[in-house]
């Protein structure tokens, strides 16, 4: 279980992820601004590990948890994210895939070190190949997706003490 999201748990948290992670960049948006006449300004996390800000969350949950083994869904980002995660943790990963996924993604899950299984999400829901996969591997843990991002939206307060300085911080 997690510790409360309190000041003093978010900077013991990036103190450990901040060696994972690569710089935010923010980028202003000149047309767009003009176009809704306010100033706005981009994050762009594609320049992560992993391609998105999935990763923080991913390794922030699978950090506390103690099982060696995880299985997940994902159509991509959330697996990579959870394989980077894996890997540096030393945790084995399964990703199950809809069949129709991103040959890259895929590729960057196994580069990870994670086992990508493509199921038919046309015949059988996501959470049904999982509960039928949990079966097999009983102590595994699985997180979701979307049950993250809450522990994302708390710590993205600190994301502009990693920014790249090519733009500006929040």
């Amino acid at each position: 279980m997690h510790e409360q999201l309190t000041e003093e748990y978010i900077r013991k948290v990036w103190a450990e992820l901040g060696a994972h992670v690569r710089p935010t960049t923010f980028q202003s948006t000149l047309l767009l601004d003009r176009a809704l006449g306010a100033e706005v300004t981009v994050a762009s996390e594609t320049l992560q590990i992993t391609g998105s800000f999935k990763f923080r969350a991913a390794y922030n949950l699978l950090r506390d948890v103690e099982t060696e083994s995880v299985i997940t869904t994902s159509s991509g980002n959330f697996g990579q994210a959870v394989a980077y995660a894996c890997m540096l943790l030393g945790k084995s990963c399964t990703v199950l895939m809809p069949a129709n996924s991103s040959k890259t993604k895929q590729a960057n899950i196994r580069a990870y070190g994670g086992e990508v299984v493509l199921i038919d999400t046309a015949t059988k829901s996501r959470m049904l190949y999982t509960t039928e996969i949990l079966t097999e591997h009983p102590d595994a843990f699985t997180p979701h997706p979307t049950t993250t991002t809450a522990w994302w939206r708390a710590t993205q307060r600190w994301a502009g003490r990693y920014s790249s300085g090519s733009g500006r911080t929040a």
